[in-house]
């Protein structure tokens, strides 16, 4: 087994984990998720946004990939749908 393989065993390891530690971040459904100091769990890229609109997202506000790569946190691979918009992109129903 090399080192690439090594390491994806031990990342499927800690995302298997029922507790971790508060400011750790796991992969939930392929988004990169961070611990917050209230116990609660908040996808990366929603914090981002946030951030940078400096503004909380609403609930029916969706932070959409353009390049459909659910890690790439960049800013500039960012943009803000609505959810029925995001949906009617993906064909969701």
């Amino acid at each position: 087994m090399n080192r690439t393989e090594k390491k994806r065993i031990k990342l499927l390891n800690w995302n298997k984990r029922q507790s971790w530690p508060i400011g750790h971040t796991r992969l939930i459904g392929g988004h990169l998720h961070i611990k917050q100091i209230n116990g609660e769990t908040k996808a990366v890229h929603r914090i981002l946004a946030e951030i940078h609109l400096k503004r909380m997202l609403l609930s029916i506000e969706v932070v959409h990939h353009k390049n459909h790569i659910k890690t790439d946190n960049r800013l500039d691979n960012f943009k803000l749908m609505l959810a029925c918009q995001y949906n009617k992109l993906h064909q969701i129903r």
